[in-house]
């Protein structure tokens, strides 16, 4: 990825295509980034934030395919949300 100088909007490239992640505010932030990260590996990968890294100084997030998930979601139910938590729109952990 590299940031547009000009609009500061962080430009992911993936499969050959430049994919546009825009900013809210004046500034970059991470919720912002790790939910366009997510919406530019759909539909190959699903990130998930690891809810075990709450807290840390570092976060932890994890990429499956949408079939792990699928596997993973029907073994544990929803339990699994309790430890992984889906990154999509109004994603908030870093604010």
């Amino acid at each position: 990825g590299v940031f547009d100088d000009e609009t500061l909007d962080l430009i992911i490239t993936y499969k050959g295509v430049g994919n546009r992640i825009a900013y809210p505010n004046d500034f970059a932030d991470r919720d912002t980034t790790m939910v366009g990260l997510n919406r530019v590996l759909q539909p190959a990968f699903e990130l998930r934030y690891c809810t075990a890294s709450d807290g840390n100084d570092t976060a932890a997030f994890l990429p499956l395919n949408r079939e792990e998930w699928l596997a993973l979601e029907s073994r544990f139910g929803e339990k699994l949300q309790r430890y992984f938590e889906p990154v999509g729109p109004g994603f908030s952990k870093f604010g």
